[in-house]
């Protein structure tokens, strides 16, 4: 991976991880790049993707983040991405290292985008 500002979240029990990707913002052009790249990265997974939900949500703290569903025998299930639009652009995708199986995995999917979801409504820029 070329970017230097990335992390992964691992949950071992679970076989999964939330891959994240930072980046500073320095104008409007590269902003909209940024949401470019996620756009297209979300969108590989059509072919196997039985649909694909977004939403945009103002975050507690003001921040916009932009969540998308991924329904169908996906490896990611749930991506987003959060910004303030002006210094801060985070990408975060939930990905299983398992065998997918949309119905067997139901619980771990529901917990891992409720954990993403607070990461969302809690994250604050340094």
């Amino acid at each position: 991976m070329s970017d230097k500002h990335w992390v992964e979240i691992y949950y071992p029990d679970m076989k999964a991880n939330i891959h994240i990707t930072y980046k500073r913002i320095k104008n409007l052009e590269q902003l909209k790049s940024y949401f470019n790249d996620a756009f297209v990265l979300t969108a590989k997974h059509q072919i196997k993707a039985n649909a694909i939900d977004e939403v945009v949500v103002k975050t507690p703290s003001g921040k916009t983040a932009t969540i998308s569903e991924l329904n169908g025998e996906v490896p990611s299930q749930f991506q987003f991405t959060i910004t303030d639009s002006t210094h801060h652009f985070l990408r975060g995708a939930v990905y299983f290292y398992t065998k997918v199986s949309n119905d067997s995995l139901a619980p771990a999917i529901d917990y891992m985008k409720k954990d993403a979801m607070h990461l969302i409504n809690t994250i604050e820029w340094r």
